[in-house]
């Protein structure tokens, strides 16, 4: 595929003044137009002629750009009817440029199998927040099903005394060093109905994430999360979602990994559960949460079986006085 006119779809995609759906998806479906290779633009039309409920979206080759144009804008109707799907339709077409950059063979590792892992931890430390409202031993597991690079599961947390529960259900691809995730987080079951997604009353928050591991010559990584919808809302206007965003820098060495995490504007990592605890923490914008070191060691029970058992230590400058997690000492095992 050749990607001549590449830098015209960023252009598109990051013009400040595109913040509609509809308008996005018009400028994506233009700029590819352009592109020299017409299997992309095949597998672009069939996707959004599935999503709309349409035979086809578009058909052949155009005679030029503004009858493509045409075809677009007939389409609006339908683009706010289903903008929901649309988001994911996005991901589907930056993946398409995303691809084919991986230099591994999907071949590796592509039989389809179960994961089941169970996670023993002295307490429960999120991204520098004591996630628990206090310090209780957590049980989390997690049951995935994953197919070459592709990985859908839940991942859970409950503690023995019933108080707390969270259940995440979670979807990742991996290409090569990079990771992409879309998480369904809720650990606020008192606060709405599980099944209800409506953006004002439900007690889910979605994520997407994006992650880079790093590589054996520089064990460098990075991941970038950002909450996009749900329950969470902007301190000062409970209408408008925060866009809470989280970003770790982490570098492994043998059996050691320190990390560096912090969040760049106003939201949930400023001071976890703010609101009820920290009325000054609205006016918070860049904030580190997260400084740290980990060291996980298998220890040998027998000679068929060894135990992974991890420790963390976990520093949060911008924490709450009143939670008391400013430090946070957590020891984990891998069942």
């Amino acid at each position: 595929m050749r990607f001549c006119y590449l830098d015209t779809l960023f252009i598109h995609l990051l013009n400040p003044k595109i913040f509609n759906i509809c308008d996005t998806i018009e400028n994506i479906l233009v700029s590819v137009a352009f592109l020299n290779e017409l299997s992309c633009l095949n597998a672009i039309s069939h996707l959004m002629g599935r999503l709309l409920k349409s035979d086809k979206f578009y058909d052949g080759v155009p005679d030029d750009t503004n009858q493509i144009n045409q075809k677009i804008y007939n389409q609006k109707s339908k683009f706010m009817k289903y903008k929901y799907t649309l988001l994911a339709a996005i991901f589907g077409v930056i993946s398409l440029f995303i691809l084919p950059f991986t230099v591994k063979s999907q071949e590796v590792g592509s039989t389809p199998h179960f994961k089941v892992s169970v996670d023993l931890v002295s307490s429960y430390v999120w991204r520098g927040s004591l996630a628990t409202s206090s310090p209780t031993p957590n049980l989390q597991p997690t049951l995935a099903f994953t197919k070459g690079n592709f990985e859908i599961g839940v991942w859970g947390s409950t503690d023995f005394t019933g108080s707390y529960k969270e259940v995440d259900p979670y979807i990742s691809y991996t290409a090569g060093q990079f990771k992409l995730t879309f998480t369904d987080y809720n650990w606020n079951f008192d606060k709405a109905d599980y099944f209800d997604y409506s953006n004002s009353k439900t007690a889910h928050r979605l994520e997407g994430s994006i992650g880079y591991a790093g590589s054996e010559k520089l064990p460098l990584s990075i991941t970038w999360n950002t909450m996009f919808y749900g329950f969470d809302k902007k301190a000062d206007d409970t209408t408008k979602q925060a866009f809470s965003t989280y970003i770790e820098l982490g570098y492994t060495k043998g059996i050691a990994t320190v990390f560096f995490g912090f969040t760049p504007w106003t939201g949930l990592y400023n001071n976890y559960g703010v609101t009820s605890f920290d009325p000054e923490g609205d006016k918070k914008s860049f904030s580190i949460v997260n400084i740290g070191a980990s060291v996980t060691k298998a220890v040998k029970i027998t000679d068929s079986f060894s135990l992974p058992v991890k420790a963390t230590l976990i520093v949060n400058p911008s924490a709450t006085y009143t939670r008391g997690d400013y430090v946070s000492l957590v020891i984990g095992i891998t069942l």
